[in-house]
């Protein structure tokens, strides 16, 4: 039965939700620049941030889900209690950092100093024991909200869907504001009270109104009796959902990775790309929802066959996007010349292009699903957690696998075709269990899925290695006046050999060979690092000069391994050891390449080379890679 007074309500608790899903993504990027001055800027420290981030979301929806439904207060009052503990929370965030500080000296102290896995355990163990309690109270705020907005069991998908969709769209506001507005001009402290503020004013205004009769939007529940068994298609959405959830992280990090080769490694570059996907995800959220309220007695199992199906359809054209996008890049560049400020729409227009279409599908997954789950109002908060939770594992270990195994194991074009086969494969298997339409209407589609999916495989495109490294995003820029993208293309394949090439944890890595200057250059994610040529003085002197200042140098670290030149240069000094610390295990088989130049130094007797990153695969990150803490030994 519907709610009338609960109705006039919505568009209040819908502007509430969006606010505070703008204050969650102002406090991630917030915790993540405080978090890398004690976990580094590295990749295991943004992935443990994702994590503890995403966990806590997903054990608030669970929590939350399970007593909402047994409650009898007001919806709204029990979400103004969590928006203030959430912004007097966060206010004490930075000070339980410092308190870290000690705790990780005595990690290092009882032994972190020789093993960087305890080590970065013992700091994501602290991490999440500080950011589970506010990230839990985020999670479980959708299934408090959504008894207040569930008022048509026809139409849960829908009502609830809307409010997702319109957290998300928060989510994108806070993701522009806090990278292009709060940090920059009012400074990380600032931003950090002017979010606990909105959040403290947020649960002010959601108490007052729940106290009012409008605000008991629905009853409490039934008793609680005996868990209902799930029916085997619901069991069956939920899994895909899940698995999906981990697809859809796997395709964030390898698109990221893809598009910073184009666009650049910039703080910007990356919040325009959050920016995409978030906007796609939303986009299909509301849309989707929209068309649940409009049509209830859809079929649910056949949209959702579509969604997983057409996601992975999506994501695949990606490949063939990617690809030519350094082309687009370039005829931008020449033909137009756009300003600063209207580089950021066309950088923000290939995010769109790149991330848009797929995510969309995706987001109308989760509105779908939960009205496959929940069939009446009084168990509604129970089934936004349990859909909420399913799909939020999934994406937590997707985070985990995408940077720390099947970028670095499959590269980012074979990730995303794994990623697209999967998601049609999802496809055909909710079709057959869930979709309730006629078998030969059945038939019909999965033949077309399993077209689809032989299609993936058969149709897969190869990468231009050399134009995909080309780094366009600053080479462009030495051109001289006049030069078109065909000026530049003829240069990249005239005089152009790869090498080397790999794709590691945290970059891509590629060693050219130029035969018209003998020249050797070294290049991460398309930037010139390191060359036989042009930059043979800036190698050597950054050795040479320290080390001839020293009135006697014996031990002596390197941050950064590159072309290795650097540290044979090092060991031309009478010195008695040498560190060298690099974070990318794909760099060591660059640095072979140059060991003519670099007079072998990854062989010499007083060299140690130690790569800070735990969980890199020695077969896909290059050759001779030792554990964490080992040390190489000449001829190692």
């Amino acid at each position: 039965m519907t709610n009338t007074r609960g109705n006039r309500l919505v568009p209040i608790i819908l502007m509430l939700f969006l606010l505070s899903g703008a204050t969650a993504l102002v406090y991630q990027v917030i915790w993540l620049r405080q978090l890398i001055l004690i976990f580094g800027s590295t990749l295991f420290a943004t992935s443990s941030i994702l994590a503890t981030f995403m966990g806590g979301l997903a054990l608030g929806a669970v929590l939350a889900g399970r007593s909402m439904d047994r409650s009898g207060r007001s919806p709204l009052q029990v979400y103004g209690l969590l928006e203030i503990i959430i912004g007097a929370y966060a206010l004490a965030v930075p000070f339980l950092f410092e308190t870290l500080t000690p705790v990780y000296q005595l990690v290092w102290d009882a032994g972190g100093a020789d093993s960087q896995f305890f080590l970065n355990l013992a700091k994501f163990a602290g991490i999440a024991l500080v950011l589970l309690p506010p990230t839990t109270l985020m999670g479980a705020s959708l299934p408090v909200l959504a008894r207040a907005v569930a008022n048509d069991p026809e139409r849960i998908g829908g009502n609830v869907g809307t409010l997702y969709a319109v957290n998300t769209f928060g989510a994108v506001a806070g993701t522009f504001i806090a990278g292009f507005v709060a940090i920059p001009q009012l400074g990380v402290r600032n931003s950090l009270w002017l979010t606990a503020a909105v959040n403290l004013l947020l649960g002010c205004v959601a108490l007052i109104i729940g106290r009012t009769r409008a605000g008991h939007v629905t009853g409490p529940g039934p008793a609680a009796g005996p868990a209902r068994r799930l029916p085997r298609p619901v069991k069956v959405a939920l899994i895909a959902f899940g698995v999906s959830g981990f697809g859809a992280m796997v395709l964030e990090v390898a698109w990221t990775r893809a598009l910073s080769m184009v666009l650049g490694s910039s703080v910007y570059a990356f919040s325009l790309m959050l920016l995409a996907f978030l906007l796609g995800l939303a986009g299909g959220g509301a849309f989707f929802s929209r068309l649940l309220k409009r049509r209830p007695g859809l079929d649910i199992g056949l949209l959702l066959s579509c969604l997983f199906a057409g996601s992975g359809i999506l994501a695949f054209t990606t490949t063939f996007i990617l690809q030519a996008l350094p082309r687009f890049f370039g005829y931008v560049y020449f033909e137009f010349s756009p300003t600063p400020n209207q580089w950021f729409l066309v950088q923000f227009g290939f995010c769109l292009l790149v991330m848009f279409p797929a995510t969309f599908a995706f987001g109308g997954i989760f509105p779908s699903v939960l009205q496959l789950h929940a069939r009446t109002l009084e168990n509604v908060a129970g089934s936004v957690g349990t859909v909420y939770a399913s799909n939020t594992i999934g994406t937590i270990l997707g985070a985990a696998c995408a940077g720390f195994l099947l970028i670095p194991g499959l590269g980012v074009l074979d990730s995303v075709i794994s990623v697209a086969a999967v998601q049609i494969a999802l496809g055909i298997g909710v079709l057959l269990v869930v979709s309730q339409a006629a078998v030969g209407l059945r038939r019909v589609f999965a033949v077309a899925l399993l077209a689809a999916l032989a299609a993936v495989f058969l149709f897969r495109p190869s990468w231009d290695v050399r134009l995909m490294n080309s780094g366009v995003y600053m080479n462009l820029m030495a051109e001289s006046e006049g030069a078109t993208w065909d000026t530049f293309e003829n240069k990249l394949y005239e005089n152009n050999e790869v090498v080397y090439a790999r794709e590691g944890m945290t970059a891509a890595v590629m060693v050219g060979y130029e035969p018209a200057f003998e020249n050797y250059y070294l290049s991460v994610n398309g930037k010139v690092e390191a060359s036989t040529h042009g930059d043979m003085e800036t190698q050597l002197l950054s050795a040479h000069l320290p080390l001839m200042l020293h009135p006697s140098p014996r031990d002596v670290m390197l941050i950064g391994l590159a072309s290795g030149i650097t540290g044979g240069a090092a060991i031309a000094h009478p010195i008695e050891s040498l560190r060298i610390v690099e974070v990318e295990a794909a760099m060591e088989g660059a640095a072979r390449v140059f060991d003519n130049q670099n007079r072998n130094v990854l062989d010499v007797q007083p060299v140690h080379r130690r790569v800070l990153c735990p969980f890199q695969d020695p077969a896909s990150a290059g050759r001779d890679l030792l554990p964490v803490g080992a040390e190489l030994q000449p001829g190692g």
